[in-house]
């Protein structure tokens, strides 16, 4: 085949280049079949012929033609699938970038997936909280004694009951000193008998004295009224003597003067005599006024020592339940007894003061007494002397001594009744000595001192106040006891320990329910109840994230939240109630207060919720009023929303353009204290049912459902859940599609 290609010359006009527009030189020369089987046709000077002297024989050039045309096959097949890819990507995103990816139609319709029921069941506003599970009742365990700790029967982790013994401590010490006690009151026991013994014979030697007349001091006294009436019967007689001689100048004036002095020494005798058993009485008195004041001093100083004792003894932990109660038993016997003296007591002193007031009254009214007869007695002695002087003077002298004589005679009396009055004085004071060493035989001090030792033995046995659990072991074997030896705290009755911000602080209060888990035991519930809110804030409790002491910030649903560290905390307690199992002290605790509850209400999902626009009033379709301004949807169907004839010009063009903010809120509870409202489906059943915006009562909003109330809404009424998207529709048809619908479709105006 080489043999049958033609040469051909080409010219340099033939491969010079053509410009952009030239005509070609032939218009009717036909182009180059691309058919690798076709023989091509080439003119002289064409272009692609070979040069002079060039070898370009026919099948040489019929592969290459053959190799062109492959490649612009492949080129052409590469640039078709490329545009294929290109289309395809471009389908792909148009939707996402124009709206598309749906017809217009489907753009106002609605998503079946957005569409719920409203439902019946139980809705919870909470407040959460962190805390620490820890015991109502705490004790620290201590003991009077500083004796070393000889053994330890328990150890921190027991269970121990109330009385269970947790150590013993020393008390070789104490049992020594009860025997040095009780060997001392032996010895003071020996002295008091003897000082009995010894006061009785006292008394009893007094008063065989008396009762054999041998007193001294009356014997004296008795001595003297015989002296002295001795020289009375002298001085008498020689004065009757004097007047039997003078009988015949005895007048009638005189024998008066004598009876009258006769009856002035007798009433001074009376009185005198009256004066010593007067004054006698008015001592004993005084004495028995002291004694009884002394004696009740005493005896409420005893009373106030004993009350001492007995609070000292109340508050002793260190003592068993049944040794304080005998050691309280004890000193109330005392205390009751004392009291009953001391008003005993009370009554015989204010008698004492009575009949010392008494006596002190008849001593002075005795004393005037006297002092009027012995002036009465001194005038009639006078009278009688000038009688007797106007007879005779010797014989007026005589009567002179026999007045000092019958002073004597007075004077002498008077000394025996004092004798004898201080003797039975005497006499009862030695016998109260007897009653005195017979009640300080009693050793009250001693008997106190060894009954506090023999308490000291058993506070050695240290055990439980009350059943729990220790918590803490201090005590040492070995070691004296000092300080708490040991915690114990009540595992039955426990409280969780924690704190609210300053926010959520309002929304409690005292009674209301709780329920809280623990990590120990997962999502075990358990429950209490609020016991305690502070009235006042803790600083020291300041401080936000999810700490033990932390408060939780959600109000509706639960949810934990935490502010910086300015935060004012104030403390709360929880009583646990129900069931404990599980639960261990020091836990930390995620509590939930609940604030309200719905039981088996109609709720919807919070999301469903729309605030109601202010003060544009949302109502369904054909709602409108005469006096409002009616906005109609860009579709040209009824109005949706009603304005306000006086709302301001900002909330009527948000009204007029629902894509202005404010027109209305997003879905969900973003303002509790906003109107409420949903978009109910109407005539679901006929598959392009009627949107209409219907306002609600919130009761109860919780994290993710809220139960609500509103007009011709019941369990099953059919609302949207995606709210928003759904604006444009409010008051018009819309058919259900299973298709979603993009959130760039949300907010547009129906079209047609």
């Amino acid at each position: 085949m080489s043999d049958d290609v033609k040469k051909t010359e080409i010219s340099k006009e033939a491969i010079s280049p053509v410009k952009p527009g030239a005509k070609l030189a032939d218009k009717s020369e036909t182009k180059p079949s691309t058919s690798p089987f076709a023989t091509p046709t080439v003119k002289p000077g064409a272009a692609g012929t070979s040069a002079p002297g060039a070898l370009n024989t026919k099948p040489m050039k019929f592969k290459k033609k053959l190799g062109k045309g492959k490649r612009k096959k492949r080129r052409r097949i590469i640039i078709a699938i490329v545009v294929v890819l290109v289309l395809v990507l471009l389908g792909l995103m148009l939707p996402s970038l124009f709206g598309g990816g749906r017809n217009d139609a489907n753009a106002n319709a609605i998503y079946s997936g957005d569409i719920t029921s409203v439902k019946r069941s139980d809705v919870t506003k909470t407040v959460s909280l962190n805390g620490t599970l820890e015991s109502s009742k705490s004790m620290a365990i201590y003991t009077t004694l500083n004796s070393p700790v000889t053994a330890l029967k328990v150890r921190a982790g027991d269970a121990v009951t109330t009385g269970q013994v947790l150590a013993q401590l020393d008390t070789d010490a104490t049992v020594k000193e009860i025997a040095s006690q009780q060997a001392a009151m032996q010895d003071a026991q020996v002295s008091k008998q003897n000082a009995i013994n010894q006061a009785q014979d006292t008394y009893q030697n007094f008063a065989d004295s008396l009762a054999s007349g041998t007193n001294p001091e009356i014997n004296a006294a008795k001595k003297g009224i015989k002296t002295a009436q001795a020289e009375y019967q002298k001085a008498r007689k020689a004065f009757e003597t004097l007047k039997t001689d003078r009988a015949t100048k005895i007048t009638d004036s005189l024998v008066t003067q004598e009876a009258a002095l006769r009856t002035a020494y007798q009433e001074v005798e009376k009185t005198r005599m009256s004066a010593s058993r007067i004054g006698a009485a008015l001592k004993e008195a005084d004495r028995m006024r002291d004694l009884e004041s002394i004696s009740l001093a005493s005896d409420k100083a005893d009373l106030a020592l004993r009350q001492k004792e007995l609070q000292k003894a109340q508050n002793d932990s260190s003592l068993s339940k049944e040794k304080k109660a005998e050691v309280i038993n004890a000193l109330q016997w005392e205390i009751n007894h004392l009291t009953e003296v001391i008003a005993e007591g009370e009554a015989k002193t204010q008698a004492a003061k009575e009949k010392y007031d008494t006596a002190w009254s008849q001593e002075k009214e005795n004393k005037l007494k006297i002092r009027q007869a012995t002036e009465n007695l001194g005038m009639a002695r006078r009278q009688y002397r000038l009688a007797l002087l106007k007879v005779d003077r010797e014989l007026a002298d005589a009567q002179d001594a026999v007045a000092r004589a019958q002073d004597g005679i007075l004077d002498a009396n008077a000394g025996l009744q004092q004798a004898e009055a201080a003797a039975q004085l005497q006499n009862r004071t030695n016998q109260r000595a007897i009653e005195t060493a017979r009640s300080g035989a009693t050793n009250a001090q001693g008997q106190q001192a060894i009954a506090k030792l023999r308490a000291d033995i058993n506070s050695a046995t240290v055990r439980a106040p009350m059943t729990g659990v220790i918590t803490s072991v201090t005590a040492k074997v070995g070691s004296p006891a000092q300080g708490a030896l040991f915690m114990v705290e009540d595992n039955q009755n426990l409280l969780v320990k924690t704190a609210v911000k300053e926010k959520d602080v309002a929304k409690l209060s005292v009674g209301q329910q709780v329920t809280f888990k623990t990590p120990a035991t997962g999502d075990k519930k358990y429950t209490g109840t609020v016991t305690f809110i502070s009235p006042a804030a803790s600083r020291d409790l300041a401080g936000g994230g999810d700490g033990n002491n932390s408060s939780g910030g959600s109000a509706s649903g639960g949810g934990a939240g935490g502010s910086g560290a300015s935060s004012v905390m104030f403390p709360v307690e929880i009583k646990v109630t129900g069931e404990l199992t599980g639960l261990r002290l020091g836990s930390t605790v995620k509590a939930k207060v609940i604030l309200q509850d719905a039981r088996n209400a109609l709720t919807v999902p919070s999301s469903a919720l729309l605030d109601a626009p202010m003060p544009v009033g949302a109502s369904s379709a054909g709602d409108a009023g005469d006096e409002g301004e009616s906005v109609p949807s860009k579709s040209g169907a009824k109005p949706s929303v009603v304005l306000d004839p006086g709302a301001p010009p900002e909330a009527r063009e948000e009204a007029k353009n629902p894509s202005v903010a404010g027109a209305a809120k997003p879905a969900g509870p973003s303002n509790p204290n906003a109107p409420k409202s949903v978009l109910v489906l109407e005539n679901v059943g006929s598959k392009t049912p009627t949107i209409k915006e219907v306002k609600v009562k919130v009761l109860v909003e919780g994290a993710s459902a809220t139960a609500i109330e509103g007009p011709g809404i019941g369990a099953g009424t059919k609302i949207l859940n995606n709210p928003m998207q759904y604006m444009h529709l409010i008051g018009l048809k819309a058919p259900i599609v299973d298709t979603p619908l993009p959130e760039s479709s949300a907010g547009s105006a129906p079209q047609g």
